[in-house]
């Protein structure tokens, strides 16, 4: 809930975004904030975790927002991925990749989708707003084949351990963002 005190996901965009993705929508709220802020945006949500998919579900619904939800990691490739749960429930990861601390607790095994894969299904062009959180898996997501941030507009994201502003201001200046901005809790890119 510290992402809606502190306003983490209200800050300004220079148009108003028709198609949203959601990577590592949790339970949903942001999703919802973003489904209130533009109303007539397409929303889709990416949740691997079987518990927080439900809720995600249930949360969608409850509150009238239209969008699109996979029960998911994002990943560079389409394939079966292992996730390492969390202690406590939140910051469930990608298992076995160099970012992050390991878990040594319970694993499952999630589908994982790639973004183009994402958009072919959703039948989208481009990606106008992407919010990022996927506990550690951002520094190879943004690294590893990802000739699509050329269709991405504006792209919020959450760092974690290991990859943080240098690796921003590296895939600003390669794919055509301004100056990468730090705001609260979040990193925000924006096209030029």
């Amino acid at each position: 809930m510290r992402y809606f005190d502190h306003k983490y996901y209200d800050f300004p965009l220079p148009f108003s975004p028709n198609t949203i993705l959601d990577l590592g929508a949790n339970v949903g709220f942001t999703s919802i904030y973003f489904g209130r802020k533009y109303p007539k945006a397409q929303i889709a949500a990416i949740e691997p975790i079987p518990n927080n998919f439900e809720a995600l579900q249930e949360n969608i619904k409850m509150n009238g927002i239209k969008a699109t939800i996979f029960p998911a990691a994002v990943a560079v490739e389409d394939v079966a991925i292992s996730m390492e749960i969390a202690p406590l429930d939140y910051g469930h990861k990608i298992a076995n990749i160099e970012y992050g601390q390991a878990f040594t607790g319970e694993t499952i095994q999630v589908e994982a989708i790639s973004i183009l894969s994402l958009m072919k299904k959703l039948s989208w062009e481009r990606i106008n707003l992407l919010k990022v959180d996927i506990e550690d898996y951002e520094g190879i997501l943004l690294k590893e084949r990802c000739e699509w941030l050329s269709l991405v507009d504006a792209m919020c994201i959450e760092c974690h351990e290991g990859f943080g502003e240098s690796e921003l201001k590296e895939i600003a200046n390669q794919w055509g963002f301004n100056p990468l901005e730090l705001l609260p809790g979040i990193w925000l890119l924006i096209r030029k």
